[in-house]
């Protein structure tokens, strides 16, 4: 008796199915509703289709345009609608969850971009001051979620193709009204492969990235690359004990080595180029470059000129008596070490009277952000080392 009134009620929910499935289409996808999220305003959609209309378009409604502030990201799911899905189509909601999850890891690629043209390279360790309204949003999203950002400093906005370093937060203190004081470590490179404005965010560049690594070291080439770093370690071995606290400071520890690790040797030659005496120009190849083996040479080479400069004509003196020993002294016998110290000192000694080395932003005269594009709305207090040698 009990089959026999279950069957009719089967048939019934049977029956209302394809209804069911279709009104239970998501109005940015047309297809099954997967992980629904309603809004205030009542409309209900997929959590990717949400994320994309609002990421990419206006904070509103994609139907009836009512100004949304929801962080879909931690928004919580209609129980309901998800139920109602997986009766109407169980094997088309796996479907859809499935693509979801990959949606989901594409857009770990995407990172909110901070400009400054300050070329720096991975283990290089920033502290911002943050005021204008786009980089306080991106400091709250960010701490709350990922925390880390794209540091760019080619140019704004970035373009397909330009590098970039990921920066990883590691304090952050919200002042009262609302500026953020923070601390970051550059880990890794990246490649841009797109980047746009987000809407409603007053100026917030967006931007996925994807990964970069040196060319992959084998047999010969990575013998020849650790010998190259063997050099490298010995030859700038003495600066390192004199001036490591300052390396270290501005340009982050030295990397643990091991000569038979493509990484390791990779994260080695990226250091030592931050620091090295080579001009800007010829450090921006070297941070595009992939190839392990011409960054340890190109660097290697660098400090090697330093060890021995090019020896200038002497004028010759009035008086032969007064030779110019403090020439000798000073100049041709002085050691790598001694040339890179004196250099640093002059540095920080120029650092600390220059007016403009704490690298202010400039604002309005009433005190506002200037909201240039690559001021960042920042004072900037790392300092960039480059090596001038007489």
């Amino acid at each position: 008796m009990e089959g026999t009134e279950a069957q009719p009620v089967s048939h019934a929910i049977a029956s209302t199915v394809p209804s069911l499935q279709s009104m239970l289409e998501c109005p940015v996808c047309i297809s099954l509703i997967c992980e629904p999220i309603t809004i205030s305003c009542g409309h209900s959609f997929c959590r990717v289709c949400l994320k994309h209309s609002t990421l990419l378009g206006a904070k509103k409604c994609p139907i009836c345009r009512e100004i949304t502030h929801l962080n879909v990201d931690e928004a919580q799911e209609s129980q309901m609608l998800k139920s109602l899905a997986l009766m109407a189509n169980p094997s088309l909601y796996a479907e859809r969850l499935a693509e979801a999850v990959l949606e989901r890891k594409a857009s770990e690629s995407l990172h909110p971009c901070f400009f400054y043209f300050e070329m720096l390279f991975p283990g290089a360790t920033i502290t911002l001051h943050l005021f204008e309204p786009r980089y306080r949003l991106m400091m709250q999203r960010v701490v709350n979620t990922t925390r880390s950002f794209a540091y760019c400093f080619t140019g704004c906005p970035a373009v397909k193709g330009d590098i970039c370093l990921l920066a990883k937060v590691k304090e952050c203190e919200f002042m009262p009204d609302g500026r953020c004081l923070i601390e970051a470590v550059l880990s890794e490179r990246r490649v841009v492969s797109e980047c746009f404005v987000e809407t409603g965010t007053q100026g917030l560049y967006q931007c996925k990235l994807e990964h970069m690594s040196d060319a992959e070291l084998t047999g010969e080439a990575l013998t020849t690359a650790a010998e190259l770093a063997r050099q490298l370690v010995d030859t700038v071995k003495n600066t390192i004990n004199f001036c490591g606290s300052y390396i270290t400071r501005q340009h982050g520890a030295m990397p643990t080595v091991i000569f038979t690790s493509p990484k390791s040797l990779e994260a080695l030659s990226l250091w030592v180029c931050g620091f090295s005496p080579l001009p800007d120009t010829e450090k921006v190849k070297l941070l595009k470059s992939t190839d392990t083996t011409e960054r340890f040479q190109r660097t290697l080479a660098a400090f090697e000129a330093l060890r021995s400069p090019p020896s200038e004509p002497k004028s010759p003196s009035p008086n032969p008596e007064v030779a110019d020993s403090s020439t000798e002294e000073t100049v041709e016998g002085e050691t790598l070490t001694g040339v890179m110290s004196r250099v640093v000192t002059q540095r920080e000694d120029h650092v600390e009277s220059s007016p403009l080395s704490s690298h202010s932003s400039p604002s309005n005269s009433d005190g506002s952000d200037s909201g240039e594009p690559g001021s960042g709305g920042t004072t900037h207090t790392t300092v960039q080392t480059t090596w001038l040698v007489r």
